[in-house]
């Protein structure tokens, strides 16, 4: 399974004020700078905890059914289905009735599978072939967990007072602030 976000959010979980306020800066010179740390802060939170904090679509895809007919999605909390589909086996994408599958939303581990008595679509043998649509997230800032906001405000004062490649910790030799950055982004290579 793989996913991408298709939609981004509208809102950051933490604003430019509140973060010059915790950086205690004063004037709007370096909102455009502050409003990009506070982005790139927030996406690491995200990566590193596999939640989406502000409401997001998300498309996850699968290249069969799983074994168990349970479609896990990869990002939490989903607030909604919008739609199921999948690559017949004339290589049509089709959209599965809702009627035939249900969802859990709640918790972590959020879930799409067929209701009983009902047969999984056949599909056809292609990448991605099962296809769900979701919305994950908050639409309002007040949801957001408070010791993740802190993170976020934490982050964007290491990359505001220290806005050169450094080294993040005596603890963890060779660990940078830029490879630190690009940690959640990389790809496993085998």
């Amino acid at each position: 399974m793989k996913y991408e976000i298709s939609t981004g959010p509208a809102l950051l979980p933490v604003s430019v004020e509140e973060a010059k306020a915790h950086l205690r800066v004063d004037g709007n010179d370096e909102d455009g700078t502050i409003l990009s740390m506070i982005g790139a802060a927030t996406a690491k939170v995200e990566k590193e905890t596999g939640r989406a904090l502000m409401s997001q679509t998300v498309k996850a895809y699968w290249d069969t059914w799983p074994d168990d007919n349970v479609l896990e999605l990869p990002i939490y909390p989903a607030a909604s289905i919008t739609n199921v589909k999948y690559i017949d086996e004339d290589g049509v994408l089709q959209t599965w009735d809702s009627a035939n599958y249900t969802s859990d939303l709640v918790g972590m581990c959020a879930r799409v599978m067929p209701v009983p008595d009902v047969d999984l679509p056949e599909i056809g043998d292609y990448p991605n072939a099962v296809q769900v649509t979701y919305v994950a997230g908050s639409g309002t800032t007040n949801v957001v967990p408070e010791d993740l906001k802190y993170a976020i405000l934490t982050t964007v004062a290491l990359l505001y007072e220290h806005r050169v490649d450094m080294p993040l910790s005596a603890n963890t030799p060779g660990v940078r602030t830029a490879q630190w950055l690009q940690f959640s982004h990389r790809q496993n290579l085998v």
